[in-house]
């Protein structure tokens, strides 16, 4: 096939594997690989004449910005959550929007045990400590049968509380929009709204959808005071869950004792003066990983062979198996 009559498939932040990429190849397409930080007009730009889109970065794709790609034919987004990043248009287009639901489910549950452990043990902060000649030997709470607040119990919040249950005997309590009756034999308790959940617990774990204008802020002053100044926040989620005033509050009053979250409000973060939230001045009280939860390598492997199959189900005039609709659930 000649190169002129390949189909261009731009991807975005993480490159695709190298057998899943020849097999796209072999199929006829054309692949690009650009950094993920492109913004709206580079967005925009780089899509023009492109038959396909992977979005592998932190970029968005708004809905404004789908109206101006008349050739694009299909739309991908890496991850589960595709709501914070690719914006669905209103009326019908030729773009067939898609993505890869849960692929990478354990790898965010291990990251967000992780993220559990080193603020739990304070692990960065010594080894910080270390690295800059000091030595600290102050005992530490342990995840080892605490109570644990898991809020959305997904298929990442229930794979957190198996592993916190079955490997540190934690005791989980969880907080979820619908009914879970799948639950209620596993030894988990319900609690019947977060703040109640905070009341409760040691250590809350965020594992919900961010949906604008219904989610925001759903972790708020209420909620940090309950967890109080022994309790902890994990957020592998989206940042926006949090109140970013309250936090800094809690965390600069010691009304909480630490919090880690796997990305940011702005992305990439700003450099610490620059900060509008001034959260990124409090470490080691505050953790920030830059949005990796998901991206273990086999994670990122199976991703993106459930993206190529959205692809080439397209091209091959069928409907993906993955497509994304209006009703679709993004956790």
């Amino acid at each position: 096939m000649a190169n002129e009559t390949k189909k261009r498939v731009l991807i975005t932040g993480a490159t695709f594997p190298a057998d899943v990429a020849e097999k796209l190849i072999a199929s006829g397409l054309e692949l690009e690989s650009v950094p993920g930080d492109l913004k709206k007009e580079e967005v925009v730009a780089a899509l023009q004449g492109a038959w396909g889109y992977v979005l592998g970065g932190y970029e968005r794709m708004t809905e404004d910005v789908g109206n101006q790609l008349e050739e694009l034919q299909v739309a991908c987004f890496l991850g589960t959550g595709y709501s914070t990043f690719m914006q669905l248009p209103k009326e019908s287009t030729q773009t067939a929007f898609t993505y890869t639901p849960h692929a990478n489910f354990a790898a965010v549950a291990e990251f967000a045990v992780a993220l559990m452990l080193d603020i739990t043990r304070d692990i960065t902060n010594r080894a910080n400590q270390v690295t800059a000649g000091g030595w600290s030997e102050i005992a530490t709470p342990s995840l080892i049968g605490a109570k644990v607040g898991i809020v959305g119990m997904g298929h990442i919040g229930q794979e957190v509380a198996r592993i916190l249950s079955t490997g540190f005997g934690a005791q989980v309590f969880y907080w979820n929009r619908t009914a879970r009756p799948a639950l209620d034999d596993l030894g988990f308790t319900q609690a019947k709204s977060i703040l109640e959940l905070c009341e409760q617990v040691d250590i809350l774990s965020l594992h919900l959808d961010h949906q604008s204008g219904v989610t925001d802020h759903i972790v708020g002053a209420s909620e940090l005071a309950a967890l109080g100044s022994n309790g902890m926040l994990v957020n592998t989620a989206r940042a926006e869950l949090v109140d970013p005033n309250a936090l800094r509050t809690s965390l600069e009053n010691n009304e909480l004792r630490a919090a880690a979250i796997d990305g940011y409000y702005e992305e990439p973060t700003p450099s610490p003066d620059q900060d509008p939230y001034g959260l990124l001045k409090l470490a080691p009280k505050l953790l920030v990983t830059p949005h990796c939860a998901y991206l273990s390598e086999q994670a990122l492997h199976r991703m993106a062979e459930m993206a190529a199959e959205n692809l080439l189900s397209v091209l091959a005039g069928q409907v993906p198996p993955n497509a994304i609709t209006l009703d679709t659930n993004d956790i």
